[in-house]
């Protein structure tokens, strides 16, 4: 016996209904840039180079790309974005996805982060699961030995040690609280274990 859904995937009026005709025209303006490998890579190349510059493009990003990607930088700045997708059905996937941290108290800092999204989604039904990167918790240049497989010093093997408990720790409380937890996917580029 087949089970019908009522979930269609190609209703974009249930899809997009609590978004305005403004918002849209945004969003299709983003997607157009993000989906153009000329654009995206010019407009990166430019945003790199305001940052490094120190030009005042932040407002820019923050109106636009993260506007559309993010629904806050902390999670009582996402409280209203989380509300509005619950009133429409539509769960919100809490992702502290910081990486670029490069001694063990950031990477404790990062792990503490994704701890509270646990804390924010445990029994909360607008938010279904939550999602953490690990490049936040390690230093990919660790990784990167460990793929290779070369001999680590007692640091580096501490190091790796603390990531890994990083990792239990986030995934014994997702367990306890009953909230789904799931690793973002990384760039192609990063190692992957086999």
């Amino acid at each position: 016996m087949e089970i019908q859904s009522n979930i269609h995937f190609d209703d974009t009026e249930v899809a997009f209904s609590y978004k305005s005709d403004r918002q849209l025209k945004k969003a299709n303006f983003i997607f157009s840039l993000v989906n153009n490998p000329f654009m995206s890579s010019t407009a990166m190349g430019l945003v790199k180079m305001g940052l490094a510059l120190h030009l005042p493009i932040k407002g820019m990003i923050k109106n636009t790309v993260f506007e559309h990607f993010c629904g806050g930088e902390t999670i009582p700045q996402s409280q209203q974005t989380i509300d509005t997708l619950n009133r429409y059905h539509v769960g919100t996937i809490l992702d502290f996805s910081a990486e670029g941290a490069k001694t063990e108290a950031g990477f404790d800092k990062t792990m503490e982060e994704i701890l509270k999204t646990l804390d924010k989604a445990k029994g909360n039904p607008a938010i279904p699961f939550t999602v953490f990167k690990s490049t936040g918790l390690v230093d990919i240049d660790l990784v990167t030995k460990v793929q290779a497989k070369e001999t680590l010093s007692p640091g580096a093997t501490a190091a790796f040690s603390h990531f890994h408990s990083r990792v239990e720790k986030i995934c014994t409380r997702a367990h306890d609280y009953g909230v789904p937890v799931m690793v973002d996917a990384e760039d192609s580029w990063i190692p992957k274990r086999n």
